[in-house]
């Protein structure tokens, strides 16, 4: 009797602990995959209650940061202009944004270097360091 119970045990212990592996490994490898992650997603709002008021929240902030991101160097520097926590601020973006604040801050920045114009190189730029004419 004992040893079916020990055996029943130790079986629904495995279920368990493969069940926290794979939530973990789910987790784990959404975070490593930084670039294949959606920077938008476009979906209907959120029915009427309390989710309503999280989303309009998330979307003013999101606002602010598409504004203000090039004062920011650190997330840590926004969720002190929110008077939050990264951790609150990270989720709300996960939850709803579909990409992690950190990505979506370098998804800003990489968008901006892109849209400037290179700059000239040119022979005009150049010193001369040669003694020859």
């Amino acid at each position: 009797m004992k040893k079916t119970s020990l055996i029943a045990a130790t079986a629904v212990l495995l279920v368990a602990g493969w069940f926290a592996n794979v939530q973990l490994s789910a987790y784990a490898s959404s975070d490593s995959q930084a670039d294949s992650a959606p920077l938008t997603w476009h979906r209907p709002p959120p029915s009427k209650g309390v989710a309503t008021l999280s989303y309009e929240t998330f979307q003013k902030r999101r606002g602010y940061i598409n504004a203000n991101f090039q004062r920011f160097t650190t997330v840590e520097q926004i969720a002190h202009e929110f008077h939050s926590s990264v951790a609150d601020l990270d989720h709300s973006f996960r939850l709803m944004g579909h990409v992690r604040l950190e990505q979506y801050l370098a998804y800003l920045r990489r968008n901006q270097a892109a849209e400037q114009p290179p700059k000239a190189i040119g022979l005009a730029m150049v010193k001369q360091t040669s003694l020859a004419p």
